[in-house]
Order: C-alpha cells, then sequence, then structure tokens
C-alpha cells in the first residue's frame, strides 16, 4: 500500500499537472525525484536534483500548500541545472525568481489570491540567509537524532565554506 504522504504528493503533482500542463512537463524534466524524510524542511537537494519535505509537511499541507513547494524547489532546480550557484548575494535573486514562479502558479488555481498574499509575506522572513540556513539545518540534525558533536562539526565546517563563497 502507499503512503499518506505519498498519496498526497502524487495528489498534489496531479494537480499542477491539471493547473499548468507547461509546467509540470517542465518540472518533470528538472526535478528527479521527491525524498520525503521525518524532519526537513522544504529544499532542493542539487547533488540528487531532488525536492526534499518531511512526512509531516506531506501529509497535512494543502494540495495547494505541497504543489506551491513543488514548484519553487522545481524552480531551483532550473536555476542550478544552468550552473548559478547559490550563495551570498545569488541567494535573495533566486528566492525571489522561485516565488515570483510560485505566485505566476498560484495566480491560475482557486483562492490563490490567498497564496499570493502569504507568498509576498513570507518574503519579509528573509529565509535564504546564511545564518538562518544553518541555524535551520542544526534543527533539522538535532530533530534526527544527530549527536550534538556533529551538528557543531558540520556547521563548523558550513560557516568556513559559507565565507569562503561570500568573499
Amino acid at each position: 500500500t502507499t503512503s499518506p504522504a505519498a498519496e498526497r504528493i502524487i495528489a498534489s503533482l496531479r494537480f499542477i499537472e491539471a493547473a499548468d500542463p507547461l509546467r509540470f512537463a517542465r518540472m518533470r524534466q528538472d526535478l528527479r525525484r521527491i525524498y520525503v524524510f521525518r524532519h526537513a524542511d522544504p529544499h532542493y537537494d542539487s547533488l540528487q536534483r531532488a525536492c526534499v519535505i518531511s512526512v509531516a509537511s506531506a501529509e497535512t499541507w494543502s494540495l495547494q500548500g505541497l504543489a506551491l513547494v513543488f514548484v519553487h524547489e522545481a524552480i531551483h532546480a532550473r536555476i542550478a541545472g544552468r550552473g548559478i550557484r547559490y550563495y551570498g548575494a545569488n541567494a535573495e535573486r533566486i528566492e525571489r525568481i522561485c516565488a515570483n514562479e510560485s505566485i505566476a502558479f498560484a495566480k491560475r488555481i482557486e483562492h490563490g489570491d490567498i497564496l499570493v498574499k502569504r507568498i509576498e509575506e513570507s518574503l519579509q522572513e528573509r529565509w535564504w540567509e546564511t545564518d538562518k540556513i544553518i541555524n535551520a539545518w542544526s534543527e533539522q540534525m538535532i530533530l534526527a537524532g544527530a549527536p550534538h558533536w556533529l551538528v557543531r562539526a558540520v556547521l563548523f565546517f558550513h560557516r568556513i565554506i559559507a565565507r569562503k563563497l561570500l568573499w
């Protein structure tokens, strides 16, 4: 049998296909897979060309909300596929492009005006800033049961790499 999370993901992908077939076709080219983990904020994994989402998000978010996540992360995939790296000043530009594509999709669906407003408000949170990303990763690692020494080591090396990319 299929898990409830998988059923909802499939339903949200069908929702995208029905609402915007061209976008869905591009998503299929850009994203290789969708990973569902116990603890994960939605994000794009460029090494796997995958959208990552948590079980809880997949099981509890509306189909429209899940669809917006997949649309957003598929734009990350498209941008990364063109060799544009996500760091420093690029991060904000990339997130705004992804948000604008999500808004374009939201305008095509019922009650999309509410979703557009949420997307626009979310941009005020500036989740792409390095410190916020690092904090989110550390929370996810702790929730997943990683030992604290490993969390500290990963964060230490991530900060070094982030500094080198920003210079």
